[in-house]
């Protein structure tokens, strides 16, 4: 190339390689259009706050793994063809922990881990049967079951069940506590593996849920003893009747 007072200088001789280079990548870029590809042994990275998603054909992300929009943390959800939810971790916000959870249609919950305890599954509840180890006269029917504080002046193992493998990090149980008749104090121990995880003491007459108590270093411990004691003093009857034992998130 030439002006009209003599040679190019080389700085324009360097412009024109550049915009060569220049037009040779951008002729790459248009080939590189990405309709099938493998990734070797050196793998794939997004970072920076990049994502990786892949899309259905009606509008809605059926894979995504980027930030979230907690606290920037990053995500990992499926989604069904319309949209609805499969699995996601999410972030439990009181405390920045992240959870995983499956759902279904509906956006309920199936499964999930507790990440407000960090131990153990949050849902679903399982119910834990007991069975009484007393008895009422036969042939009658009654409101729940009571005894006379008599038979239970010292501590007296009343509801035994057993736990077949552990996987929640807490115990709940539900039932009627405290005065059936006459005038009397209650106290409540419900035990497992022989240890006593929570206690609670009544008066009157409850229908109530107590708990959740926190058994989490038992978790994957199998075949757990599972009782429920009564001490009473006063006169009359005590109620002790288990309605519900549930193993579950805190």
């Amino acid at each position: 190339m030439t002006v009209p007072n003599g040679p190019a200088p080389h700085s324009t001789e360097r412009l024109e390689q550049d915009v060569a280079k220049l037009q040779r990548d951008f002729e790459e870029l248009q080939r590189r259009t990405l309709y099938s590809a493998a990734i070797g042994a050196g793998g794939l990275r997004v970072h920076s706050g990049g994502s990786f998603r892949v899309e259905s054909g009606f509008g809605f992300d059926v894979f995504y793994v980027g930030t979230g929009p907690i606290e920037d943390k990053s995500v990992v959800e499926v989604h069904r063809h319309n949209g609805s939810v499969v699995m996601r971790t999410g972030v439990y916000e009181p405390n920045g922990e992240q959870y995983f959870a499956l759902y279904d249609r509906q956006g309920n919950i199936l499964f999930s881990d507790d990440a407000a305890s960090g131990y153990g599954m949050a849902n679903p509840w399982l119910s834990i049967p007991l069975y009484p180890r007393f008895s009422m006269a036969a042939s009658s029917v009654y409101s729940y079951m009571n005894l006379p504080v008599s038979s239970v002046t010292s501590e007296t193992t009343l509801w035994s069940g057993r736990i077949p493998q552990l996987h929640h990090g807490y115990i709940g149980i539900d039932g009627v506590w405290g005065q059936a008749t006459g005038s009397n104090s209650s106290t409540y121990r419900l035990k497992v593996n022989n240890t006593t995880v929570g206690t609670w003491s009544e008066t009157g007459l409850t229908v109530a849920n107590r708990g959740p108590f926190d058994i989490h270093t038992l978790i994957n411990s199998q075949w757990l003893g599972v009782d429920l004691t009564v001490q009473a003093s006063g006169t009359g009857n005590v109620a002790s009747q288990v309605l519900g034992v549930t193993l579950r998130g805190s």
